[in-house]
């Protein structure tokens, strides 16, 4: 795609590629840990990555609140599941979407998820859209897509879409798969691809291309198209403190909690 390798690309490009692909990976290595429980009173949330600038904005107010102080742990829901069954420690599970926490219900590792906001999906595209894509459809003439491995929320979330797409429009949906190039284990690995100029386009939740409106573009799904995202949490079975797990879960439904996320994007759950 000339779009995306002109003049001066690699240029601005090897500027800030580095720091960006440190910030964006940094969430993963610090999921990688497995922390123990903390000592004193330290909350541990192991949180989807989808959730990162909204938690982090949360903690810090519940904690001024006089909550409990909060250490966030972010990656893949799907990778935060596979350490809590291998036996790290934390207090809480927020995951993009229901069945991970579901998952760790069944298996005894965690109470009953509790929904506490929507999300959608929207295409990110390099800033400026030099493919000037105004639709999914447009994404079947592009050459490299990047979307979320199907076992994780995100990409999950992309085969419904894509579903959708076929029964409107037949044959769509191979088209779209012809066009991916990668598919990654979480929804900031799509974005930093993007906004690298390594991808064409990314389908991505629309908070997580908010959050990165300085490099990379959104662009909305036609409504009856884009799957509503649903993000849950859950007290783990062997949290180490299990009040101030719960006042957190109280705070993240409160109206103050609600705002907090309707601020980041995300689409808030009516109060308990």
């Amino acid at each position: 795609m000339t779009a995306l390798r002109g003049p001066g690309r690699s240029a601005r490009r090897g500027a800030w590629a580095g720091l960006f692909l440190c910030c964006a990976l940094a969430a993963v290595a610090r999921a990688e840990e497995t922390p123990a429980a903390n000592a004193g009173g330290t909350l541990t949330v192991f949180a989807a990555s989808s959730l990162q600038e909204a938690f982090r904005a949360l903690g810090t107010r519940f904690t001024a609140a006089g909550g409990t102080a909060v250490r966030f742990s972010f990656a893949g829901s799907q990778e935060l599941r596979a350490q809590l069954e291998q036996g790290a420690q934390a207090d809480l599970f927020a995951s993009a979407d229901l069945r991970h926490a579901e998952a760790l219900q069944k298996s005894g590792l965690a109470g009953a998820p509790r929904s506490f906001a929507f999300n959608t999906l929207v295409i990110a595209v390099p800033k400026g859209n030099p493919a000037r894509v105004k639709s999914l459809d447009d994404l079947a003439r592009l050459e490299h897509l990047v979307v979320g491995a199907p076992e994780f929320p995100v990409g999950a979330y992309t085969e419904a879409l894509f579903a959708r797409a076929e029964a409107r429009t037949p044959g769509l949906a191979a088209r779209l798969q012809k066009r991916i190039s990668s598919r990654e284990p979480n929804v900031r690995q799509v974005l930093a691809k993007v906004a690298l100029g390594e991808a064409d386009s990314g389908i991505v939740y629309r908070t997580d291309a908010r959050a990165l409106r300085d490099q990379v573009d959104a662009v909305e799904l036609a409504p009856e198209l884009a799957p509503r995202t649903e993000a849950v949490i859950a007290t783990l079975a062997h949290a180490a403190h299990r009040e101030a797990a719960e006042a957190f879960v109280a705070f993240l439904l409160s109206r103050e909690g609600q705002a907090e996320l309707a601020v980041q994007g995300f689409i808030p759950v009516a109060g308990p």
